[in-house]
């Protein structure tokens, strides 16, 4: 599993559409483009395909993923 698929599992995770991941990033400090973006969920095959660097997976990852996750947990210890 490369840092392609975990960014396309996160993403399907949290429901986020490319508008929602290029803010994040943006917020996280790693603004990148639609079509680098893009490029992330091609196939390997297919032409225009780039590797996600690791520093675009942590960037979403903090200011995205691990904010939610965190409130999740929050309410559920609320709740339980």
């Amino acid at each position: 599993m490369n840092t392609n698929d975990v960014l396309k599992r996160v993403r399907f995770a949290v429901r986020m559409s490319d508008a929602d991941m290029m803010e994040a990033l943006a917020l996280g400090g790693r603004p990148i483009s639609r079509e680098e973006l893009d490029s992330y969920f091609l196939k390997e095959e297919e032409e225009g395909y780039a590797l996600c660097p690791r520093n675009v997976l942590e960037a979403l990852l903090d200011k995205r993923v691990m904010p939610s996750a965190r409130a999740m947990s929050s309410k559920r210890s609320l709740t339980a």
